[in-house]
């Protein structure tokens, strides 16, 4: 994409959110991003891929601290960001989705090293699921033949071992940090002249594979792609992507498209293997486990007893318990967060040491009367008005 303008370091930090219909996620993700950059010379842009009744307008009056603009049409995922970090100002841009919530040290971590660092190319965080399980994609290997058939085939999971499981980088530790080839588009850091210097996203994948891409395109030039695992966000997952026919294709033609461009003379010879494989992967969906484990009881985690009573509308038997009484509470509980009274990063912390517990966690805004959650990263999350 040529960005044509002269890029100017105005901003320390651009963070750039492509928006598409998941708006009361979007609203946890700008309280968690408005309190990342508190202490950074930082902007805020949320580009709307055309999501039916998104209104900047409205959206800038309740959240004055962003930028808000909405695309003609829906672009796609790399189209989309090439776009909105057009507009960025700042050194460095961090691209992640509406349905991320970040850790209120990531973006000044981030920056640290990345000033250390005489290469930077793009940073990736430890990312974490509804119920603080590892997202895998947090750190992938560059895929190849082998390693994609055995994910997209399952035999990574009916044979766990270390061979099958390739295209995931397990050499390195949810909790490690260290160099990995690939990371997810859901949450990406960068050098902002980097990203414009190498034409930002290839448009031609609409969505799906374009960050691969261009962590490839980034390694491959020798850059410093880092995996940080002492840092972590959570991804809900999914809440801007329908599970549809027309979006399944997009997946399919993003793998082609990949060999196309970077296996020519072996894309030919597997792009029918390509799209039988996605199709028995999309037959045999995995069932959910998401209410394997019912709520015996709902607890409210917060400072404030008298929010109990207003919680109660919700939720007649809902309890409440002091910040250091819920490890003791029954498997498949659930935790409702008031995020006004804690920090995201000790939720987060609480949510990967107790996730054998299966607890089922919810995030309060109060001011927007807000509870949303998820407890499968396959599935659509709960949201719930006061």
């Amino acid at each position: 994409m040529d960005f044509g303008h002269e890029f100017k370091r105005k901003v320390k930090l651009s963070v750039v959110i492509l928006h598409y219909q998941a708006e009361p996620f979007l609203k946890l993700c700008l309280e968690s991003v408005k309190r990342a950059t508190g202490n950074i010379p930082s902007e805020i842009i949320v580009a709307d891929n055309h999501s039916p009744g998104f209104d900047p307008a409205v959206w800038t009056r309740k959240y004055p601290f962003a930028r808000f603009i909405r695309f003609d049409k829906n672009y796609g995922f790399g189209k989309g960001n090439n776009l909105a970090v057009k507009q960025a100002k700042g050194q460095f841009t961090v691209l992640i989705n509406p349905d991320v919530v970040v850790g209120e040290e990531v973006f000044e971590k981030l920056l640290e090293q990345a000033e250390k660092s005489g290469n930077p190319g793009i940073y990736g965080i430890r990312l974490i699921d509804g119920s603080g399980n590892l997202l895998p994609e947090s750190k992938r290997n560059l895929p190849g033949l082998f390693n994609s058939f055995a994910k997209l085939s399952g035999l990574h999971k009916i044979f766990p071992v270390k061979a099958l499981n390739t295209y995931y980088n397990v050499n390195l530790k949810e909790d490690e940090s260290g160099p990995n080839p690939v990371f997810v588009g859901a949450f990406m850091f960068f050098p902002t002249r980097t990203f414009i210097d190498s034409g930002g996203f290839d448009e031609r994948f609409f969505m799906y594979g374009e960050d691969i891409d261009l962590s490839k395109r980034f390694w491959d030039k020798g850059l410093e792609n880092k995996y940080f695992g002492n840092l972590i966000a959570l991804h809900f997952k999914g809440e801007s992507t329908p599970d549809t026919p027309e979006f399944r294709q997009h997946f399919i033609r993003a793998t082609e498209l990949y060999y196309e461009k970077h296996a020519p003379r072996m894309s030919r010879l597997i792009k029918p293997f390509i799209r039988l494989l996605f199709q028995l992967k999309f037959h045999a969906k995995p069932k959910s486990t998401a209410h394997h484990h019912r709520a015996q009881q709902v607890y409210y985690l917060g400072k404030d007893r008298q929010n109990v009573e207003l919680l109660r509308k919700k939720f007649p038997r809902i309890k409440h318990i002091a910040s250091n009484e819920w490890t003791s509470l029954a498997d498949g509980s659930k935790i409702i967060f008031n995020v006004n009274e804690i920090m995201f990063s000790d939720i987060f912390l609480k949510m990967v040491r107790h996730r054998h517990k299966k607890f089922r966690y919810r995030f309060w805004l109060p001011e927007e009367k807000l509870i949303i959650g998820s407890d499968h990263p396959t599935e659509k999350g709960e949201i719930i008005m006061l």
